[in-house]
């Protein structure tokens, strides 16, 4: 398990807060992709589902696509019946969100 998370983002054994600088996804070579692969698919009119497996890689995720400025949409364990239909049907009928976290 530790070493999955290791390969996620060392962030995640971080115990104290942590600043979001550029260090958040220079830290990680999963991170480095995203940073350069969200604009290229965006270039092509690609919308993105990003699955992860824990939901600690999620908020790190939702860190790094605010301090980018990329628009979001996330569904995990804790989100309500009714929020996860309207986030659906905002995801495939708007075209405000690229990116949609999933767990």
């Amino acid at each position: 398990m530790r070493l999955r998370q290791c390969s996620n983002h060392p962030y995640l054994f971080q115990e104290d807060e942590y600043d979001i600088t550029e260090e958040i996804f220079q830290a990680s070579g999963k991170f480095m992709l995203l940073r350069h692969l969200i604009p290229k698919m965006k270039r092509f009119n690609h919308r993105m589902l990003i699955f992860c497996q824990f939901v600690q890689t999620m908020d790190i995720l939702a860190e790094f696509l605010a301090f980018i400025d990329e628009p979001y949409l996330r569904i995990d364990g804790g989100t309500d019946s009714d929020d996860r239909i309207d986030q659906l049907a905002s995801f495939n009928d708007e075209q405000k969100h690229d990116v949609f976290l999933l767990s």
